[in-house]
């Protein structure tokens, strides 16, 4: 009977089913999407990775003004109430704050190429050298020098400690690397060593050369030095190279008051205590490496006998190699004398191996590290190292393009690493002064010292070329330059083995956090006085995370639309219904039919409209996510046979 009433006046029962129907379909389209992206952002954490690189380590350039107060950790109580977290404290608060995951860790070591040449600064565009980059490997030379003269420091301060100002003449370089030319202007150089080598046991004054006298010395030699200066033609910062002239304008042979020289001969070593401690630290705050032959002895002066306030007094180690020697006539005849055989079979090799060499950063992940992310860095030929390759520690890694290019190197070809212990240092280049602060850090390798080789030599395939900046003038520490073989971690076990853990130096450690959790770690390190001591890198995930919510609260909106219309039409599908059902529902009951069965023949066909819009959504449901999971077909076989079998009676 109601199904001749809908059939009568078929336009009606026909726009009602069509609004449930585009209700429906709206619905279902919104909720559906609702669904996919929020499975999109329950991936998203395992799909991306929040990383954090130290930062701001320039106590100086931060602030301008005194100290009051230096803690124990190295960190730094300023006069108007401000402070400066040391590297040390900032690390172990970062331990604790909110959000971090884990650390990633790298090591950084050198190993010796016996077919290839260094690459040192400035080799391949003489322009961008700076001396910074060639501390420790390619700076170590052997030179021949006279004593011109010995004075006292009359400008001495608590900043210029030196009591002693050494003059020296250049006689002849014994062993320099290849890419340093002769002085051009004068052979004075300016020359350093530790001011704690020139006082005695006791405290008191002791210049340890002679005027007039020739001798050997071990150290660093330095070509023109670089900083990052205001250039008034420029009118920005930029790089700027010193000369003698640019200086003071005068020969320190002929001016006796001229105190900054050229080119510089540096012998300094770190200082290492009675009981085995490193009294020096880096840029960063981490202790020097006490290398075999590369350290001094050092001895507490009681306070009665430090007239010079130095309160260490300093001297070559017993066994150690001699940091000079003192010579008559030729150097090469010394060289053939007993006392002159351990430069020429032990120091000039160790100094030959170093120019001979490359840095090894050993990782597991290059994408990783910050000069890739910051885009610095990029690959230029071949590929990254696969995570299959990591995890195996296969003999593979990836070399500056340039390094390449001046050793003849191709990817597809093997280089010959030579492997030795770590030993290295955070230096510091540029300045701390002017309105913008200047300062760079660069972390080198030391001397490739005979004590160190690991006796492990391995070859590795070349399966990528990287490019690199001339500069990597990174403030933060974590660049380094085309010289630097790229390989997994576990392809060298003998030097994780020798490697001491280092949380402090920038180059090796990335904390990782978890994914969104940028600010709430940031306000955990303001709160305790290491406000912006981290940057951040999340490789576009807040991007994307906002994008997917940006789609999920559209979807929910369309669906929450769907639904509120298909309400509205079952409410108007109802009503209109039960109107144009009233008569013949007036008259079942005329003919004697209960209520009762009045209101099933009513509600019959509506429910069963509505029990096929739901089972037709579910079944499509079904059919969708068996095909994201690759599993229609078995669900095609259930409900073929489901469907296809007919009804029994009862």
């Amino acid at each position: 009977m109601f199904h001749r009433q809908n059939v009568r006046q078929p336009w009606a029962a026909a726009l009602l089913a069509l609004l449930l129907a585009l209700a429906s379909a709206f619905s279902c389209i919104g909720l559906s999407g609702w669904a996919s992206f929020r499975r999109q952002l329950a991936a998203l954490d395992a799909q991306y990775t929040t990383v954090a690189y130290g930062a701001n380590y320039d106590a100086d350039i931060a602030y301008n003004h005194l100290p009051k107060e230096y803690l124990d950790d190295g960190s730094i109580l300023f006069e108007n109430g401000e402070f400066w977290a040391s590297p040390n404290r900032v690390n172990a608060l970062a331990e604790q704050a909110p959000g971090l995951l884990g650390r990633n860790t790298n090591v950084l070591t050198a190993a010796y190429t016996p077919n290839q040449k260094g690459l040192s600064s400035g080799a391949v565009e003489p322009t961008a050298y700076v001396d910074v980059y060639d501390e420790g490997r390619y700076a170590m030379s052997v030179a021949a020098m006279r004593c011109l003269s010995v004075e006292e420091n009359k400008h001495r301060n608590s900043i210029w400690t030196d009591y002693y100002i050494f003059r020296f003449e250049w006689l002849e370089p014994v062993c320099r690397m290849s890419a340093y030319d002769l002085p051009e202007h004068s052979k004075v150089l300016e020359f350093l060593c530790n001011v704690n080598m020139c006082v005695d046991k006791d405290g008191n004054p002791r210049s340890p050369f002679e005027t007039g006298k020739t001798y050997l010395f071990r150290g660093m030699f330095k070509d023109f030095r670089t900083h990052y200066w205001w250039i008034p033609e420029l009118q920005d910062y930029g790089w700027y190279r010193q000369t003698q002239e640019t200086w003071h304008g005068s020969d320190p042979v002929t001016d006796p008051n001229n105190l900054t020289y050229w080119q510089r001969f540096d012998t300094s070593l770190p200082l290492c205590t009675e009981n085995g401690a490193s009294l020096s630290v880096d840029g960063v705050g981490h202790p020097y490496p006490l290398n075999p032959n590369f350290y001094l002895d050092a001895r507490e002066l009681s306070k009665g006998s430090d007239s010079l306030n130095l309160h260490w007094s300093a001297s070559v180690p017993e066994g150690s190699w001699p940091l000079y020697s003192e010579y008559e006539g030729d150097w090469r005849d010394f060289l053939e004398t007993e006392e002159g055989r351990v430069w020429r079979d032990e120091i000039i090799p160790c100094c030959e191996r170093s120019h001979d060499s490359v840095a090894v950063l050993l990782t597991d992940n290059i994408q990783g590290l910050s000069q890739f992310c910051q885009e610095e860095s990029a690959l230029l030929e071949g590929r990254f190292i696969t995570r299959e390759e990591y995890d195996r520690g296969d003999a593979v890694c990836l070399v500056g393009a340039d390094y390449a290019l001046f050793n003849g190197l191709s990817v597809g070809d093997t280089i010959t690493l030579d492997l030795y212990k770590p030993a290295y240092f955070t230096s510091r280049g540029g300045i701390g002064l002017g309105a913008q602060g200047a300062n760079f850090y660069y972390t080198c390798c030391m001397p490739l010292a005979e004590e160190n080789r690991l006796g492990v030599t391995r070859d590795y395939t070349i399966v990528g070329l990287y490019s690199a900046p001339a500069r990597p003038c990174d403030p933060d520490g974590h660049g380094f330059r085309g010289d630097t073989v790229l390989a997994p971690k576990a392809s060298a076990p003998e030097v994780l083995a020798a490697a001491e853990e280092d949380r402090v130096t920038p180059l090796l450690n990335t904390l990782v956090l978890k994914n969104g959790s940028i600010g709430e770690f940031e306000a955990y390190m303001a709160d305790n006085g290491a406000a912006g001591r981290f940057r951040y890198y999340d490789y576009g995930y807040s991007e994307m995370k906002s994008s997917v919510e940006a789609m999920e609260a559209s979807a929910l909106r369309l669906a929450a639309l769907g639904g509120a219309a298909f309400l509205i039409g079952a409410a108007v599908f109802l009503l209109a219904g039960f109107a144009r059902m009233t008569p013949s529902a007036r008259g079942l009951r005329l003919l004697g039919a209960s209520p009762r069965r009045v209101a099933g023949e009513m509600l019959a066909m509506r429910l069963a409209v509505l029990h096929n819009l739901y089972f037709y959504n579910r079944l499509m449901a079904r059919i969708r996510d068996s095909l994201e999971e690759g599993s229609f077909s078995s669900l095609r076989r259930t409900w073929s046979g489901l469907l296809d079998r007919p009804l029994q009676a009862e």
